[in-house]
């Protein structure tokens, strides 16, 4: 019985230092079979994310038809930029109308026939949100700063570029006179705001990264089209403003919003105004700024 006795509390001192040294299944187990699943389901969403952002937001033929448009009624501005710049005009505020109709339908064809069409929200485009008054002041805060950023770029590219005499004889032509061609100037700025952000950075600079995954391609692209779309101000004019698109750009990506970029091309073309009271054409770098 003692033999007995002692064989059995030895047993149980084995089995206590293996159960000591042995790691308990449930833990190591587990483990081991868990980091795989979590690492396959971080996998999945980082793939999931980056497919978001390679989404087209349209169909190709869209946006080579936009292109094309584009370029197409840029060469017409050139053709007929010599005119334009000899115009006496007694009214300009026919000329606001059919600008603001324009770029209303340029930017229906982007969103009904394209944007819209692919489930891609409007909030998705514009990016940002205001939920609060704080938000707006950011927003506002932020455009005031890019501001001055774009004011030391252009000052730069406008020396080193020199004059340019069709956007000086152009500037003369287009600014209004008269509180009915002000308000008109005032409709006009909000809607190329608007209309000019959602379409070139909105629209063109996504659909460009789809299609290309590289930010850098995507800014250098929409800025190059919405440098050639202002080709009623010549080559040195096309060339300051696709900077001017592709700081836009660089905005939009580092904000994840159009917001910002609104504001200020809206504001730009108010304080252009205030700049040249009576049709009298600021200084070279000065016009250079805010003549887009």
């Amino acid at each position: 019985m003692r033999v007995q006795f002692h064989d059995r509390r030895q047993l149980g001192k084995k089995l206590i230092r293996l159960t000591a040294t042995t790691p308990h299944p449930s833990s190591a187990a587990i483990l081991r079979r868990a980091e795989p699943l979590k690492s396959r389901e971080c996998n999945g969403n980082h793939a999931g994310r980056n497919a978001d952002d390679r989404k087209l937001l349209a169909p190709l033929w869209h946006t080579a038809l936009l292109v094309l448009f584009v370029v197409s009624y840029s060469l017409l501005q050139v053709h007929f930029s010599a005119r334009t710049e000899t115009l006496q005009l007694r009214s300009r505020v026919p000329v606001y109308l059919f600008a603001i109709f324009f770029e209303l339908i340029l930017w229906a064809y982007v969103w009904f026939l394209g944007v819209r069409r692919s489930g891609t929200r409007f909030a998705d485009v514009v990016g940002g949100r205001w939920a609060r008054a704080a938000d707006v002041w950011r927003d506002i805060g932020v455009a005031f700063v890019f501001w001055l950023v774009v004011i030391v770029f252009l000052i730069i590219v406008g020396h080193a570029l020199g004059e340019n005499p069709h956007a000086k004889k152009a500037l003369q032509v287009l600014m209004p006179r008269g509180a009915l061609e002000m308000f008109l100037w005032v409709l006009l700025s909000i809607s190329a705001g608007f209309c000019e952000e959602f379409i070139f950075r909105g629209y063109l600079q996504k659909q460009f990264f789809a299609i290309t995954g590289n930010n850098a391609a995507a800014i250098a692209a929409q800025a190059l089209v919405f440098g050639v779309a202002h080709g009623y101000q010549g080559v040195k004019g096309m060339a300051s403003i696709t900077i001017y698109g592709a700081l836009f750009g660089i905005l939009a990506i580092a904000r994840k919003s159009l917001r910002p970029g609104m504001i200020q091309l809206h504001a730009g073309r108010v304080r252009r105004h205030r700049l040249e009271p009576a049709g009298k054409v600021p200084p070279r770098s000065v016009r250079s700024i805010f003549l887009k």
